[in-house]
């Protein structure tokens, strides 16, 4: 069995076609490497199959998780939300601007 802890990713930016492509490899014994190989889709019919679970293509480990995340970020994708760095930075702001708020407050009381 693999270990999620284990997992580690590379991820290239295929500019050319407008693409990202993800490789996953582990190490299961010296010398050796088991290698993810492309996912298949399975169609399932949702009204016969309702209730069913489908089970996860991949667990990750936090670590394995950042890495894939690093990646991504590495080839120029960011979250479409607005977080990440930009979101970190408007909070910053929004502190800044409440201190200063704060500030001339007890300022004015005296």
């Amino acid at each position: 069995m693999i270990n999620p802890q284990d997992v580690q990713f590379q991820v290239q930016n295929k500019q050319w076609y407008d693409g990202i492509e993800l490789y996953a490899r582990v190490k299961v014994s010296p010398g050796y490497a088991a290698y993810i190989e492309p996912v298949l889709f399975k169609t399932i019919n949702l009204e016969e199959d309702r209730g069913l679970a489908p089970l996860p293509f991949l667990t990750l480990s936090q670590i394995g998780a950042q890495s894939l995340i690093d990646g991504l970020w590495a080839c120029g994708l960011r979250p479409s939300d607005g977080t990440g760095s930009a979101g970190q930075l408007k909070a910053t702001e929004n502190h800044l601007e409440d201190m200063r708020t704060l500030t001339f407050k007890l300022m004015e009381d005296k």
